[in-house]
């Protein structure tokens, strides 16, 4: 989430060998919300990742972003 506001592109080869990237949207959890509930979709959980101690034992360079969000997953079911 606070890594997508200066966008990380996440880079592909097609079939055919050829580079594809994937553009980067910034989307707020809010906004996932706002547009779920009106169509009938109900959040059951939310889970959050920060950068940790365990995350950064495996990148030690990624230090300086202790305690920021780095992802979330929601779980929906349907009314």
């Amino acid at each position: 989430p606070c890594f997508m506001l200066r966008g990380i592109p996440t880079h592909f080869d097609s079939k055919r060998g050829e580079p594809i990237a994937i553009e980067t949207h910034l989307h707020l959890t809010s906004d996932h919300v706002q547009a779920a509930t009106p169509l009938g979709w109900v959040l059951e959980d939310m889970r959050e990742r920060v950068v940790d101690e365990a995350f950064t034992s495996h990148k030690p360079s990624w230090e300086r972003h202790l305690g920021w969000p780095i992802s979330f997953a929601l779980a929906w079911r349907s009314r």
